[in-house]
């Protein structure tokens, strides 16, 4: 997809909804999610991420199943559709059959947040959790290990298969305990994708 095809094909309905196919589309302000996401988080706390990682979740699958091809062809086209949705920049730093890793930039979500010291890409983290799975053919989390709002550079979203190296299982680093307090620039070497 290039960018911006997908909002040229975006048709009014002439009732109220814009249509893709038989796919709806919502236009809405992210003050307006971060209003909501920030009053799920006063009602249940650490507890209102996953509810938002959840509705990610949803909405990545929906639009994984219009997007065909290898696995590198469907992370750029899930990345591509994020980009043309308004979403920020999200490009695929490393593919590999085990391994996810995302960079984002431009995001909508710490734009609208108030600057804090955790992640708050809660959508973005279950879209790109139902690109995982999509890509390994189970369930694997996906965790912010950097975000913009908590002074990050740019947001970096890791998924790991740790099914697939069981030996490794028990000595994994749990990177959500405090992902979004490493802050500041990003190290490392970005990898080429792998399909």
């Amino acid at each position: 997809m290039t960018a911006g095809l997908l909002l040229r094909r975006l048709a009014h309905d002439g009732r109220g909804g814009f249509r893709h196919g038989d796919s709806r589309f919502l236009l809405i302000r992210p003050e307006t999610l971060v209003g909501v996401q920030q009053a799920v988080e006063r009602a249940l706390g650490a507890r209102a991420a996953e509810c938002f990682v959840e509705g990610g979740r949803a909405g990545g699958a929906r639009a994984l199943s219009s997007i065909a091809g290898s696995a590198e062809e469907r992370a750029r086209g899930l990345t591509a559709m994020a980009a043309d949705l308004g979403w920020g920049t999200l490009a695929v730093e490393t593919l590999t059959p085990t391994s996810l890793v995302v960079i984002g930039s431009n995001s909508p979500f710490p734009a609208a947040h108030a600057a804090t010291g955790d992640p708050v890409c809660h959508l973005t983290r279950g879209v790109l959790e139902a690109l995982a799975e999509n890509l390994f053919g189970r369930r694997v989390p996906v965790h912010e290990t950097h975000c913009e709002a908590a002074g990050a550079e740019r947001c970096r979203f890791e998924a790991v298969d740790v099914s697939s190296h069981p030996a490794q299982g028990g000595g994994a680093v749990d990177v959500s305990s405090h992902p979004g307090r490493t802050g500041g620039k990003m190290g490392g070497t970005p990898r080429p994708p792998h399909s």
